[in-house]
């Protein structure tokens, strides 16, 4: 049998997917056994940008997927339940460390990617039923991966 690029690296990490603390997961599944009344995991994809809404906030925010996709199909297919994020901030502040993002879409307001508040969040905190909002241009991905090589300087 030939095994698909996803599933060679799924294999190659199933360990360290399954290495989370117990509490995770049992927060993953009293989320959607309790609280949520979303919609299912969509398959999502890196560079877009998707409402999520976090546990201590009342109002849902966007986020930027920054995880590669193939830890996001793994989050899709129960695998895995922990999303690489940054926040989208319609609070313009400039500095090396935003991104400016043109209104368009489902990006309402010019915004920025407020790149030093990366961070993960539970697959389960996004908006599914909301929609992408958008999807990055390459010029907005090129200096994301600018901002970000700046952060960790």
């Amino acid at each position: 049998m030939v095994l698909s690029s996803y599933e060679k690296w799924l294999e190659r990490n199933r360990f360290s997917l399954l290495c989370k603390p117990n509490t995770q997961k049992e927060a993953y599944k009293n989320f959607f056994a309790t609280t949520w009344s979303g919609i299912a995991p969509q398959p999502f994809f890196q560079y877009e940008i998707y409402y999520a809404k976090l546990l201590k906030q009342r109002k849902s925010r966007p986020f930027a997927i920054l995880q590669n996709n193939n830890l996001n199909r793994a989050c899709f297919d129960g695998d895995y339940h922990s999303v690489t994020v940054v926040p989208v901030s319609s609070r313009l502040k400039g500095g090396e460390y935003r991104v400016i993002l043109e209104s368009r879409e489902g990006l309402i307001k010019r915004s920025e990617i407020v790149v030093n508040a990366l961070g993960i969040i539970d697959i389960g905190c996004i908006e599914f039923e909301r929609k992408c909002l958008t999807k990055l241009t390459e010029t907005e991905i090129n200096a994301l991966k600018m901002a970000l090589k700046r952060l960790f300087e």
